[in-house]
């Protein structure tokens, strides 16, 4: 995965706006304490990480519009507020 978002990742870390996205690997590092990486179901873990990430970016408010992304958000994420 890390091959294909090579460049994309070079853009991003160019961008004052944007920031480029952690490893697959930092990922699943961080998300290992919430759920299972073994969890392959629905988004399985990467959904999870990618909501960690956000959040340790400062994103206080996340809004998840995938399709069938019901599957892991009730699962894991039941705070609102």
């Amino acid at each position: 995965m890390e091959i294909y978002q090579k460049t994309y990742k070079k853009e991003l870390s160019k961008s004052k706006r944007f920031t480029a996205p952690k490893s697959i690997n930092a990922l699943a590092e961080n998300t290992e304490n919430v759920i299972s990486i073994g969890n392959q179901t629905g988004e399985g873990w990467l959904l999870t990480g990618e909501m960690i990430e956000l959040i340790e970016d400062g994103v206080n408010n996340i809004i998840c519009m995938q399709p069938f992304g019901c599957l892991t958000k009730s699962h894991n994420w039941k705070r609102t507020d």
